[in-house]
């Protein structure tokens, strides 16, 4: 059995921004008066349906236009970055990246970051593609352009001297992929305010392969490795965590936070057992031990110094099954296991979180489905305590994506589930909005008694399924918007592609928007291939067809 691990994948000047937290609780206090919004509904509608394209890094808003790109890249293009109105319509593509080796990049997976100057800032998972005909190389590119397309400057090419190196861990051998600083950015950058630094984190790479922490200047000047994450040990631990799982979080202390999926000291173990009989016909039955960490909270300086792994998450073995003796698949534990996306800051010290797997569940045979945690802390190891606030279950949605959003209006952190809802069976789940209340409670989880848990929105195939990112929210705290990864109103023999959604607390609705083509010859494939090259193909038939562009990919 082979595992690969890549799978997994300023200081007291910042001391005034207490100041900050006391102003914004004050003028929380008076939102949250007589038009306190606590209980608003929400309406959904769809703001546009992909069409041979994909999107899986969310959007952002920027003075009502949202701004997002299509990870489809080919032979001719790196992928793009679009741009629609948030109130619906046509979208318009504003750049489409040449993914030639030394120009664009390759495959822009995770969102962007309004740099609030003008700016989009953004990654591409790959430098460029190897040939014309095979797979992409490199280790990543970090990028910016302006908001009307213009400007497009590679910031930083990372590393692409990649050692190959196969550690057995348990007893099973897993790959795990070095280099200088860093491998396949996925997450979003996060910039500081008070500084023309931004922020990010890569889930591979780095001298030991576990991921890194950088930063790096606007202008693409100045790149500094903050951090890289320790060797695995050979069960799968390490001393601070492997494989950073989101992005990171520039808290009002002046500290960065963020969360590792897996390492970190407590591991989750899954022995398998199964039968092989030899050419003599004697059977055995050799058992297959998997082992790795749970994943870790950590925090630093934003300079690098003072590196903290704060919080540990609890192990995963059959021993802590709460509510039966099967031998649950990912086991069960009080504080939740490979932590998932980023942190979200609802006050000074207090973050929440979700991961992926680790809760208490009803069901006996699954295990856990994944928590919603909060953290109080001042960023050290020892003032770091842990409060659960939710377990995820198949009927109201698991499989968190993307860091929560903190909805002002209401003070409730809003979140996406890819999968599970209550309308639908597990295996045909579609995923869901949901909301919660972060406030201490005196008994913050009960399986049965959800803590101030509800389902806001439940996906369904014409509007969009499996989302793949969470939530952005518009300025007046009014408009929750996000993507989906299938369905949408573009569904043929072919595939879905998904959409963008639009919830809203004051009624108002996106004029939804869908340009479902047939298969002809009219124009590019999904926008991400000329149609000299769609022609080439099919003469080769190496293509069924070709088809015209998503939109407006001119």
């Amino acid at each position: 059995m082979k595992l690969d691990w890549s799978v997994f994948v300023l200081n007291k000047r910042f001391s005034g921004r207490k100041i900050t937290w006391a102003m914004f609780g004050l003028g929380l206090s008076l939102l949250t008066g007589p038009v306190l919004q606590a209980n608003a509904t929400v309406t959904y509608s769809t703001v546009f349906s992909f069409d041979l394209s994909k999107s899986s890094g969310g959007v952002v808003e920027s003075d009502g236009s949202l701004f997002g790109t299509l990870t489809n890249s080919s032979l001719t293009s790196g992928g793009a970055i679009y741009k629609v109105n948030a109130a619906g319509g046509a979208p318009q593509t504003i750049y489409q990246l040449n993914g030639d080796k030394g120009k664009d990049g390759y495959a822009p997976a995770a969102g962007l970051l309004d740099g609030k100057d003008g700016y989009l800032y953004g990654s591409t998972l790959y430098a460029a593609r190897k040939t014309v005909f095979s797979l992409a190389e490199g280790a990543g590119t970090l990028f910016r352009v302006k908001q009307d397309g213009s400007g497009f400057q590679t910031l930083h090419t990372f590393d692409s001297e990649i050692t190959v190196t196969t550690p057995t861990i348990g007893n099973s051998v897993s790959t795990i992929h070095a280099n200088g600083d860093g491998l396949y950015p996925s997450f979003p950058l996060i910039k500081d305010g008070a500084s023309d630094y931004l922020y990010g984190v890569t889930s591979n790479g780095g001298s030991n392969g576990t991921g890194v922490v950088f930063r790096i200047k606007r202008d693409g000047t100045g790149f500094e490795l903050l951090h890289s994450f320790a060797a695995l040990n050979s069960d799968g631990s390490n001393s601070d965590g492997a494989f950073p799982g989101g992005p990171l979080l520039l808290a009002t202390d002046g500290r960065l936070y963020g969360v590792t999926s897996n390492g970190g000291n407590n591991l989750y173990t899954l022995t398998t057992t199964i039968s092989f009989t030899d050419t003599s016909g004697v059977t055995t039955y050799p058992q297959i031990v998997t082992t790795r960490g749970t994943g870790t909270v950590y925090s630093l300086n934003a300079d690098g110094s003072d590196f903290q792994t704060i919080y540990n998450f609890s192990s995963l073995v059959d021993s802590v099954d709460v509510d039966s003796a099967t031998n649950d698949y990912l086991g069960e534990n009080t504080d939740g296991a490979f932590p998932s996306e980023g942190l979200v800051e609802v006050g000074p010290g207090v973050i929440v979180g979700t991961t992926a797997g680790g809760g208490i569940t009803a069901d006996t045979t699954l295990g856990g489905r994944g928590t919603v945690y909060k953290l109080n802390t001042d960023g050290t190891t020892a003032n770091t305590t842990l409060i659960p606030l939710h377990y995820f279950d198949n009927d109201t949605g698991f499989a968190a994506k993307g860091r929560l959003v903190l909805r002002v209006n209401d003070g409730r952190l809003y979140g996406v589930n890819s999968a599970g809802s209550g309308t639908v069976t597990p295996v045909m789940s579609y995923g869901s909005v949901f909301s919660l209340d972060p406030a201490d409670v005196a008994n913050p989880v009960d399986v049965n008694n959800p803590h101030d848990f509800r389902i806001e929105h439940t996906f369904t195939v014409t509007e969009g399924i499996s989302p793949a990112t969470g939530l952005s929210i518009s300025g007046d705290g009014n408009s929750l918007y996000g993507t989906t990864t299938l369905g949408g109103s573009c569904i043929s023999a072919y595939g879905s592609y998904g959409s963008v959604y639009r919830l809203s607390f004051d009624g108002e609705t996106a004029t939804g928007y869908a340009n479902c083509t047939v298969y002809n010859t009219s124009s590019s494939g999904g926008g991400a291939m000329s149609q000299g090259w769609l022609w080439v193909l099919s003469a080769f038939g190496l293509v069924l067809t070709v088809r015209r562009r998503l939109f407006g990919f001119d």
